[in-house]
């Protein structure tokens, strides 16, 4: 889209030299941008050539004649485009001399006629006090071409004097005819302070794409600073902006604008009304498409609200292989695609799902541990779900391999977002080692509500099955610190939940010993913990605590670690066995 910039740029520069109106030069645009420069620079050549010899002549006769009087004969004598074509070949620094003398107006009247690549030598050499009385002289006269061409051969000091003196509208026509945009790299921190006032003008003079053609021509770290401002704007100008991208087709220059933003930028700009218009987005996704560029896209996408990251889902382009690889490489994009599934129909999210089974597996590990970075993990556990085993597997093996904080994060994110029970499912499935950090992470971390406190009983019923897997050949404190939390749970399902979560894995070892752990609890708080289990299974518990040889085998020792298991929870379950028990 740039490109398309730079030709109309190229075009009306070409239209200058040639003194031919634009729509008779139309027709060159299909060789592009770097063509109808270089056929420009020959057309000038061309013309400088058919006479050279003369102007030599002249300029060698210069060399004789004082400064002052050449200034004083100059303006009656050379008409502007004879004096041009004469400065390049005239000694610099006696050109540098001249230009101080000759009066602003004939200066100005010279300017749009002299080749930039033959005295930019000179142009350098000017006083920034010169340089701002010609500039606005200038702009006076729509000479903005004339401007933007020497921008590549002035100074710092030049910079600074001039660009106060040009108004918004001018800056914004002078950074699009600039020979040299890496020039820009300079201009744009020298007018921080306008840049809101630039925006405005581009939405008041319908100059959106020579703002927006900035965001491609800067390095990155100036193109994040100038999309944050641009997403501070009012309502009304960034609501113009988008009306503008829509109407004009700007969204190769758009999307660039998106791609750089910061997380707070994005969640301000996908807020914007304008952006959620269907024909919008249905825009937006297939310049995406066309470009096979999905960043800004993505980017966005992970702030959109709810209907309009629904419409984007449901684009089949927004979730094949190749558009979800390209997610997992930035954080903003990986939000974005992950944001986007947690609307999509089922049938998208197990499209998501696939896509990202089929990437090769240290990508996933990767993403695994971004999504932790960026908060995402309850949007990534759905998908999950919906993978095959080896890619399930290989999801499990990444979140192992988290470290402690980076578990912590994972699971605070999980019982956050509503997901606790699939994060629980997940780490039930890692080795030993990792599932003993996962329990003494809930176990240390009792104020961030990993047991699923707000849970229904299904819920609820789901964590407790996944806790004992997880907290099998965990130590006895950690068994008491968890009974700790358990106890704080709903004291009416919690104990015959531990029984049906012990009968429902075969994990009776720590089921028995989270269950006397909570009979201890009760009896520091001077409670009683209701049985409101089928009789079957207080039968079956009462049997295991009795001899727990019988149904644990290897898995005794652990329950003589905790202490009296057997003998203490023997006796409690045979008497709630003699009590009458609820349906």
């Amino acid at each position: 889209m740039s490109e398309i910039v730079d030709i109309s740029a190229e075009l009306a520069k070409l239209a200058r030299v040639t003194g031919l109106p634009v729509s008779k030069l139309e027709h060159l645009a299909v060789v592009g941008a770097k063509d109808l420069r270089a056929f420009r620079y020959q057309v000038i050549d061309q013309l400088f050539a058919y006479n050279e010899g003369k102007l030599k002549n002249l300029a060698a006769a210069s060399k004789l004649v004082p400064v002052p009087i050449i200034a004083k004969l100059a303006p009656m004598y050379f008409e502007p485009k004879l004096a041009a074509a004469m400065a390049g070949l005239v000694d610099e620094d006696k050109s540098v001399k001249l230009m101080s003398k000759l009066p602003l107006d004939y200066l100005t009247a010279c300017s749009p006629h002299v080749d930039p690549r033959k005295i930019g030598g000179i142009a350098a050499k000017i006083s920034p006090e010169l340089t701002a009385q010609l500039a606005p002289a200038l702009v006076a006269m729509d000479e903005t071409i004339t401007i933007g061409q020497f921008v590549d051969f002035v100074t710092p000091e030049i910079l600074e004097a001039t660009l106060p003196v040009l108004d918004d509208v001018s800056l914004l026509k002078i950074a699009t005819y600039a020979e040299n945009k890496e020039k820009l790299n300079d201009i744009i921190p020298l007018i921080w302070g306008r840049i809101p006032s630039v925006f405005f003008a581009a939405s008041e003079h319908g100059m959106w794409s020579h703002a927006l053609n900035l965001f491609t021509e800067i390095k990155p770290e100036l193109r994040v600073r100038l999309a944050d401002m641009a997403a501070q704007m009012p309502d009304t100008i960034l609501g113009s902006l988008v009306r503008a991208a829509h109407k004009e087709h700007l969204y190769g220059l758009f999307l660039p604008m998106t791609a750089s933003m910061s997380k707070s930028a994005l969640q301000r700009f996908g807020r914007v009304k304008e952006l959620q218009d269907p024909e919008v987005l249905t825009a937006l996704t297939q310049a995406a498409h066309d470009s096979q560029d999905w960043v800004g896209l993505l980017s966005l996408g992970a702030y959109l609200p709810g209907e309009s990251a629904k419409y984007i889902a449901g684009v089949a382009t927004t979730h094949r292989k190749e558009v979800v690889a390209a997610a997992l490489t930035g954080d903003n994009t990986l939000a974005g695609a992950l944001h986007l599934s947690a609307y999509a129909s089922p049938t998208v999210q197990r499209a998501y799902a696939d896509a990202i089974s089929s990437l090769p597996g240290p990508q996933i590990d990767a993403a695994v541990r971004a999504t932790v970075r960026i908060g995402r993990m309850p949007q990534l556990l759905p998908l999950v779900d919906l993978m095959p085993a080896a890619a399930r597997a290989r999801v499990t093996a990444a979140a192992a391999a988290l470290d402690s904080d980076e578990m912590k994060s994972a699971l605070v994110q999980a019982s956050e977002g509503g997901h606790l029970p699939a994060m629980l499912n997940i780490a039930a499935e890692m080795p030993a080692e990792a599932r003993t950090k996962v329990t003494d992470v809930i176990a240390a971390n009792a104020e961030d509500d990993l047991l699923g406190s707000n849970l229904d009983e299904a819920g609820q019923q789901e964590v407790l099955a996944s806790l004992l897997k997880v907290a099998q050949g965990a130590s006895a404190s950690t068994i008491e610190l968890l009974s700790q939390q358990i106890s704080l749970l709903n004291v009416e399902s919690i104990a015959p939940g531990l029984l049906q979560a012990a009968d429902l894995t075969g994990a009776w070892d720590t089921g028995l010993a989270l269950f006397n752990g909570l009979q201890k609890q009760a009896e520091l708080a001077g409670v009683t913990i209701p049985m409101n289990a089928p009789e079957e299974l207080l039968k079956k518990a009462q049997e295991i605590a009795a001899d727990p040889s019988k149904f644990i085998g290897e898995s005794v020792a652990m329950a003589q670690k905790v202490g009296g298991v057997a003998a203490t929870l023997g006796s409690k379950l045979l008497g709630a066995l003699t009590k009458p028990q609820k349906d």
